[in-house]
């Protein structure tokens, strides 16, 4: 196993780290005071054999008191010692305490996000439009919140944009009648406008294209959407608005942009071999590397 992996893992595990650090440095603290206390005994014991040997004088009796005052100091570094002893086992239960609070706070969120989650997949088969709609935003709040759902949730949604809204072909013919609508579903519409906004801060964890092949997204609102990355091939875009679109590496093979408006949009290493571009609208494209 790699180390990255193995790190990767750990590093979600505080307890790992900051308890046997927390350990660590209350040992070497207990370990510097006992230590003191060892040397003062010792001292103590060398006094204490100094006095015995020597006769009865001013001076032995002197040195009585001072060996009274150290066994004084020895007893309250000792009670020092003992102190920093209790604080630190109650200062590593409260670590062990609240990491396990922390973990049943997680398990608790990746719960209720699984809940949500069933939830909203199942609105999606309803057949009120509303209930689709709240499952579709749904599915968006839940990409938000949980960052390992991301890639699947847009799976699941485009998933039911080419369910919902397929090409109708005969032959790969995208000029069949049933390809000749002019409006656009709503609850398409909402799942095309939450892939406009996806957070290009999370484009970097998406491990595929954004499957929207043979999908018919006639007069669709695409208008500054982040799609880089977009599969359009063999699919009916008539008048579809990309107006300064992100479109970078996006596959339109074989695709039917007539009349579609891409001004301003970025085309870089995108992919438009067999496209219709009839009456296409254009003016200041990036065409970077086009193909």
């Amino acid at each position: 196993m790699k180390i990255t992996s193995i790190f990767s893992r750990v590093k979600h595990y505080p307890i790992f780290f900051g308890l046997p650090l927390l350990v660590g440095v209350l040992f070497l603290f207990w370990w510097l005071q006992q230590n003191n206390v060892n040397l003062l005994s010792q001292s103590i014991n060398d006094l204490q054999q100094q006095i015995e040997k020597m006769p009865s004088s001013d001076l032995k009796s002197s040195l009585g008191k001072d060996l009274v005052g150290l066994r004084k100091d020895q007893v309250v570094l000792q009670n020092k010692v003992y102190e920093t002893l209790v604080q630190g086992l109650g200062g590593a239960f409260f670590f062990v305490t609240a990491y396990l609070t922390w973990r049943n706070i997680k398990a608790s969120e990746e719960k209720q996000i699984t809940e949500r989650f069933s939830q909203a997949v199942g609105f999606l088969g309803k057949p009120e439009l509303e209930v689709r709609l709240g499952g579709i935003y749904a599915l968006e709040r839940i990409s938000r919140d949980s960052k390992k759902d991301y890639w699947q949730i847009i799976e699941i949604l485009t998933a039911y944009v080419r369910t919902k809204a397929p090409v109708q072909s005969n032959n790969n013919h995208l000029n069949d009648e049933g390809n000749k609508k002019y409006d656009i579903p709503i609850d398409i519409q909402a799942v095309l406008t939450i892939l406009k906004r996806r957070n290009p801060d999370k484009t970097h964890i998406e491990s595929n294209y954004i499957d929207l092949r043979k999908t018919n997204l006639n007069y669709a609102y695409l208008k500054e959407a982040n799609l880089d990355r977009a599969n359009f091939s063999n699919a009916c875009l008539k008048k579809i608005n990309l107006h300064r679109a992100s479109l970078q590496y996006a596959r339109f093979w074989n695709a039917d942009l007539t009349e579609a408006d891409l001004k301003f949009a970025i085309l870089n290493d995108a992919e438009l071999g067999r496209a219709t571009l009839v009456k296409l609208i254009c003016g200041r494209q990036s065409f970077r590397e086009l193909n």
